[in-house]
């Protein structure tokens, strides 16, 4: 992990102020070691960044000076032709004019140069490694923390847009944080700051709207040969350089991607499965890596553990988001720390896989045409329950809006409707919702994912969307690169039949199936489940039972909370009525996600270490602070 702060053209500016507010960092990310503090100065130019130790970093080198400027970056960049060791930041800035176009992984790149006097600011093809920025007068201040920001500048209340989309979307999306006037630099580019101009040139290094544009393609002209290559190139890469990866292993398709990937390319990993011991994932894990001679852990969170850790994992997760991560997802904080090694480790994960399953977007094969409202409905079955009425018509309009307006634009661009819902999960959301993950656990794991590649992105959206949902670039890759791992069971479905048609007449019979068979025992009078159905409950994750445990101290925060913003998005009376103990555990259940989200934002605007005071903040310095006029 690396924490930086940068300014750019302020004047009248105390950065050493800054430097100690990076300092003071350590309350949030415990794992920085203040003696890697590094800085860069000149004329319009002040950065400084600080690292994890040096000991847990292993062949990466975050910040590198020369005489022509400086380099850093955060994450973990990827050369896919090995020709540049991006890892290490002088290697990187050597190459960076070859190198900087076809840059893999999640990452950001901060470069100065001297003369002429400039920053560069490239983001990875998701944003998955989040650049936050905020004006300051005529000049910029950027880092890769919101709170830093802000106790660099000054504390801002909360965001209308980002807080409506976080409750109504499940996220917070497009160039919204949670706090007013501190934005986000987008996927996929590159910002370049100058003296001569006020405002950056915004350069976008890969269109996502020419990838979804691009001519369709049939399935059998798709070389899987050249695909399998170029997604295992990355890997190749980071094997070289990284004594050990880790990669998950399941019974679901996305990882048995990535186990043919690094089988068929000889590359050794450590793979791990989290899950029931009598679960199929597990079941399924263990029998793959028995045939194939893995190394293979199995991890095991009971909610007993959840529980038990909540304290130690809720808050050093909100704060090291910027309460962008929801305590929905804190089972995934408890079950890593669990198996946190004491160097940082690389790991290998399934993130976008589901742009090639049409995960967000299966729509019936028989519907002609898809508009703005069906893209807009469809859309809406993704976000949480708000059964009853949490969330306030205004934010809920907010968010509907700017929903239709991204819709709009992409039409507008010329992006096929029916591809929307896909586009929207996996580089709208997901990319924000991965890199909260990743930040969350920054100091003990990079992240990469042979899905998030320029090449799987293209394969993925050059296929018909009916074409997309019968799984069949999962299918062809790993029949192709590991028969023998292509005829192992699956945990849930198998692999669906490679004909669109047979495939979607088939999902539609048997959907009309299930509807007649409830039809059916109703009319013969078959009682219903006496126990009461818990929503957001599986047999991995029982985040009932979590939520349960903490209620009575999320519900008195509430009500000693009476001042806050908060309740103008959120109905304070319907909050404390759905976590009283009138209401019925399977009535609460179905509002669990929101409940999760508005309880992570209660803990996050309560959190003393977002208002411990700030030197910037002193009266001593306070003719010093730096006043922001926006994002």
């Amino acid at each position: 992990m690396n924490l930086y702060v940068v300014a750019f053209n302020l004047t009248g500016v105390e950065f050493p102020l800054v430097e100690r507010e990076l300092r003071q960092m350590v309350s949030v990310y415990p794992s920085l070691d203040v003696s890697t503090l590094r800085t860069y100065a000149s004329k319009a130019i002040r950065i400084a960044a600080m690292s994890i130790p040096n000991a847990a970093i292993g062949p990466r080198t975050y910040f590198h000076e020369s005489t022509d400027g400086m380099t850093l970056y955060t994450g973990l960049p990827v050369d896919p032709e090995d020709k540049c060791r991006a890892h290490e930041s002088a290697n990187l800035m050597q190459h960076w004019q070859n190198v900087c176009d076809r840059l893999e992984g999640t990452y950001a790149v901060i470069r100065a140069t001297r003369s002429p006097e400039s920053i560069i600011i490239q983001t990875d093809l998701l944003g998955g490694e989040p650049v936050y920025y905020t004006r300051v007068g005529s000049g910029w201040m950027v880092s890769n923390s919101v709170h830093l920001l802000e106790r660099s500048t000054k504390y801002r209340a909360l965001d209308a847009l980002g807080v409506s989309m976080y409750l109504a979307l499940g996220t917070v999306v497009g160039d919204r944080t949670l706090r007013e006037d501190i934005g986000v630099v987008p996927p996929a580019q590159r910002w370049t700051f100058s003296v001569n101009n006020p405002e950056p040139i915004r350069h976008e290094y890969y269109s996502l709207v020419d990838v979804a544009t691009q001519p369709r393609r049939i399935l059998r002209d798709l070389r899987f040969e050249h695909l399998a290559s170029s997604m295992q190139a990355p890997l190749r890469s980071l094997a070289a350089h990284f004594r050990d990866l880790n990669c998950p292993l399941t019974g679901g398709k996305d990882s048995r991607v990535i186990a043919a990937l690094l089988l068929n390319a000889g590359i050794q990993a450590r793979y791990s499965t989290f899950g029931e011991e009598k679960g199929d994932d597990v079941r399924i894990a263990r029998k793959i890596a028995v045939q194939f001679g893995l190394r293979h852990d199995v991890t095991t969170i009971s909610s007993a553990d959840v529980q038990d850790n909540w304290d130690n994992s809720c808050l050093p997760s909100i704060r090291a988001t910027d309460g962008m991560r929801s305590l929905y997802l804190v089972g995934g904080i408890v079950r890593s720390r669990s198996s946190e090694t004491a160097n940082k480790e690389v790991y290998i994960w399934g993130a976008c896989g589901e742009l090639a399953r049409s995960y967000y977007g299966r729509m019936p094969i028989f519907r002609r045409h898809m508009n703005r409202q069906i893209v807009f409905e469809k859309l809406m079955q993704g976000r949480p329950l708000n059964t009853a009425g949490l969330i306030r018509s205004e934010p809920r309009a907010m968010a509907d809006a700017w929903q239709t307006s991204w819709i709009d634009d992409q039409i507008a661009n010329g992006v096929d409707a029916v591809d929307l819902p896909d586009i929207f999960g996996n580089f709208v959301v997901d990319g924000r919702r991965l890199g909260n993950n990743g930040r969350a656990l920054a100091a003990s794991r990079d992240t990469f994912s042979p899905y998030a590649t320029r090449a799987f992105f293209d394969a993925a959206l050059s296929l018909k969307q009916s074409q997309r949902s019968t799984e069949p670039l999962h299918y062809g890759l790993v029949r192709f690169l590991a028969p023998k791992l292509h005829s192992v069971e699956l945990a849930k479905d198998s692999w669906y039949s490679q004909n669109a048609l047979l495939h979607h007449v088939g999902q539609a019979i048997e959907k009309k199936g299930r509807r007649w068979f409830r039809a059916a025992k109703r009319q013969a009078g078959v009682p219903a489940i006496s126990k009461p159905r818990l929503s957001y409950d599986d047999s991995t994750f029982h985040r009932v039972s979590w939520f349960e445990s903490q209620r009575t101290k999320i519900r008195t925060m509430s009500l000693d909370s009476t001042s806050s913003t908060l309740w103008d998005f959120v109905d304070k009376d319907a909050f404390e009525r759905i976590t009283s103990d009138k209401v019925a555990l399977a009535e609460r259940s179905r509002d669990l996600k929101l409940l999760f989200h508005i309880a992570t934002l209660l803990y996050y605007e309560t959190d003393p270490v977002r208002h411990a005071s700030s030197p910037i903040d002193d009266s001593s310095t306070r003719g010093q602070r730096l006043e922001s006029s926006g994002a």
